[in-house]
C-alpha cells in the first residue's frame, strides 16, 4: 500500500485528524516565542531554520511574529501579501509535515494558524521555511532591547534558490540577527513512544501470524506512530490524537482494538506517560 493510500485510509478512520473546528492547543515548543521583532525587513524572498523539539508532540498549530515597519523601505513599498510558513522533516526539501498561509502587511504582528495534527518526534530535526518574505517585517528577535540576554540563536539559517545558501549564526566576530527566529509550535505532548515500541514488539512476539516480520521499523504518518508488516500485510499503530491502538489489514479495514493504556498494561510495557 502506498503512503498516500495509507494516509487516506487512516484519516477516514479517525475524524479528529480531519478539518478542525477548534483553535490550536497551547504552545509546547518555541524559539524566542514572546520576543519583540525589530523594525527590519527581510532582503531574501525565502528563509529556512532548523529546529529540534526536545520532546514528542502532536503539532496542531504554527505561529511567528513579524516586525512592524514603515510603508516604504530601501527595498521599496511594503506590499501586503500572503506568506507561506511550512514545516519539513529533516531538510527544506524533506517531507512536508505542516503548512499555513498568513496575511502580512507593514503592521506585522503575531501571525499563525491551525494545521492538521501531525506527530513530531523529540530529538529529530525539522525545518521551518517562510516564503514570499522579501521587504516584509522580519520574524526575528530584536537583540537590541532588554530581552537580548535571553535571545536564543539556532545553528544558522538558509536562503536563496532551494535554500542552497547556508549562513552561520556567528560571523564577522558577532552573532547574526537572522539566526534568532521567532517561532511557536502549538499542540500537546504525547505518550512515551519507547513504550509504544515495547507494545508493538510484544505484539510481534505473541502474535506472529498477524505481525511479521519482527524487524519492521517504526514510522510516522499524520498523527500515527506505526509499523508495517509486509509479510502478513498488516499495520499496527497508535494514534497520538486519541491514544487508541489501531490495526489496518490488507482489506483496508481499520479496527480500533482499544485504548493504549489498556494495551500497555496487558503487555507490561509500563504506564502510558
Amino acid at each position: 500500500m502506498s503512503l498516500a493510500r495509507l494516509l487516506t485510509v487512516l484519516l477516514l478512520a479517525l475524524p479528529i485528524v480531519g478539518h478542525r473546528a477548534v483553535a490550536a492547543g497551547a504552545v509546547v515548543y518555541e524559539v524566542n516565542g514572546s520576543a519583540t521583532a525589530p523594525s527590519l525587513v527581510f532582503s531574501d524572498d525565502a528563509i529556512a531554520w532548523t529546529l529540534t523539539p526536545s520532546q514528542n508532540m502532536l503539532l496542531d498549530g504554527l505561529a511567528t511574529t513579524f516586525g512592524r515597519v514603515s510603508g516604504t523601505t530601501t527595498l521599496g513599498t511594503v506590499l501586503p501579501r500572503s506568506v507561506r510558513i511550512s514545516l519539513h522533516e529533516g531538510s527544506a526539501q524533506g517531507a512536508l509535515k505542516a503548512r499555513i498561509d498568513v496575511f502580512v502587511d507593514a503592521q506585522g504582528g503575531a501571525k499563525g494558524g491551525d494545521v492538521e495534527p501531525v506527530l513530531l518526534l523529540g530529538g529529530k530535526p525539522y525545518v521551518v521555511t517562510l516564503e514570499n518574505i522579501r521587504n516584509i517585517g522580519a520574524t526575528i528577535a530584536d537583540d537590541r532591547v532588554a530581552q537580548a540576554r535571553s535571545v536564543q540563536y539556532l545553528q544558522g539559517w538558509a536562503s536563496g534558490s532551494n535554500y542552497a545558501t547556508v549562513h552561520t549564526t556567528y560571523a564577522d566576530g558577532a552573532l547574526q540577527p537572522l539566526g534568532a527566529p521567532i517561532l511557536r509550535l502549538s499542540g500537546r505532548t504525547v505518550v512515551t513512544l519507547a513504550q509504544v515500541d515495547c507494545l508493538m514488539a510484544w505484539a510481534e512476539f505473541n502474535y506472529p501470524a498477524f505481525f511479521a516480520p519482527r524487524t519492521s521499523p517504526s514510522q510516522t504518518v499524520a498523527a500515527y506512530y506505526y509499523r508495517h508488516y509486509p509479510q502478513t500485510g498488516t499495520y499496527l499503530g497508535v494514534s497520538t490524537a486519541d491514544e487508541n491502538v489501531y490495526v489496518l489489514e490488507g482489506n483496508n479495514i481499520v479496527t480500533n482494538i482499544g485504548t493504549l493504556a489498556t494495551w500497555l498494561v496487558a503487555s507490561r510495557c509500563g504506564a502510558k506517560r
